[in-house]
């Protein structure tokens, strides 16, 4: 009969690995480019920022890096507003983070990196 490797264990040690699995938050570096025009860039980033803290999402540093030529056309937009974010979260968040921003309008696109450690 097979058991699972962790109901095998003593109590205390499933506990601490079970512990060590809830508490994973990870470095990540996060590009985002936005519309650039001032209501759809604005409702955009407060967006962002309630979907960041909405999904357990600590914010180190947000950067803006400015409105920029993009090298090709994205959703019919010739410019984009491109914002930096260093964050710490579970790499659960992240993929949430994905499907939501996926369906937002005003976000052209964005890149998720995982910082080494």
């Amino acid at each position: 009969m097979l058991r699972c490797a962790v109901a095998s264990l003593s109590p205390p040690t499933a506990a601490i690995i079970q512990d060590h699995r809830e508490v994973q938050m990870r470095a990540y570096e996060a590009v985002l480019i936005f519309r650039p025009e001032g209501d759809l860039l604005a409702g955009g980033r407060e967006f962002v920022k309630s979907l960041f803290s909405g999904n357990g999402c600590k914010v180190l540093k947000e950067e803006d890096m400015g409105d920029r030529l993009l090298a090709y056309q994205v959703k019919k937009s010739k410019r984009g507003f491109y914002v930096f974010y260093e964050l710490e979260a579970e790499p659960e968040s992240i993929h949430a983070l994905d499907k939501a921003l996926q369906l937002r309008n005003e976000i052209l696109k964005y890149l998720f990196i995982r910082k080494e450690e």
